[in-house]
């Protein structure tokens, strides 16, 4: 769109984005088979390929791919919302406009996994997330005539709804418990 880049297509599987200034290319790898198409969306963020590997595929700029569709053929929208693939006879529109709302959905939907499973800080990093603190906090129960500070591991903590407490942890006195 600027003039400033060329997309090519290549028979060795990839297509590459060259710069024009300095003659320097990224290649956008991930085709099994040659890529017979390359082009650039009205707005030149993002280039689509096809290959015949029967895949299309979206990248931006950096040469990262950002989608992958079944088809022989692709184009993308002059508004850059949508891709058209061709597939045995028949296009198929893939809408893009909701693929930052997916992401989005989809790093809800990983949260307990993000927060309290075995994922990586690389993984949370993914979702925006800062590194896992696996250190305790404390948290602090009292009562009018007494105190006492509990550690709680901040996977525990932020799973915890309810507690009982046996009154006597306040009073000094044998007794039932209460829900707090």
């Amino acid at each position: 769109a600027d003039g400033t880049q060329v997309v090519t297509a290549s028979d060795d599987g990839t297509a590459r984005l060259w710069d024009l200034q300095s003659g320097e290319s990224t290649a956008l790898e991930g085709h099994e088979g040659g890529v017979f198409h390359a082009s650039f969306s009205a707005d030149g963020t993002q280039v689509v390929t096809a290959s015949e590997d029967g895949t299309a595929r979206l990248w931006d700029l950096k040469g990262r791919q950002l989608a992958i569709f079944q088809g022989d053929s692709a184009t993308l929208s002059p508004d850059g919302q949508r891709v058209a693939t061709v597939q045995d006879g028949r296009v198929k529109i893939h809408d893009l406009a909701t693929l930052s709302e997916r992401l989005t959905w989809g790093c809800q939907w990983l949260d307990n996994y993000l927060k309290y499973g075995p994922a990586t800080d690389a993984d949370r990093a993914a979702c925006n997330l800062p590194p896992r603190d696996d250190s305790p906090q404390p948290d602090t129960v009292s009562s009018a005539d007494t105190s006492a500070t509990l550690t709680v591991s901040p996977f525990v903590s932020d799973m915890v709804h309810r507690a009982m407490v046996d009154t006597s942890f306040f009073t000094g006195k044998k007794a039932g418990h209460t829900d707090t």
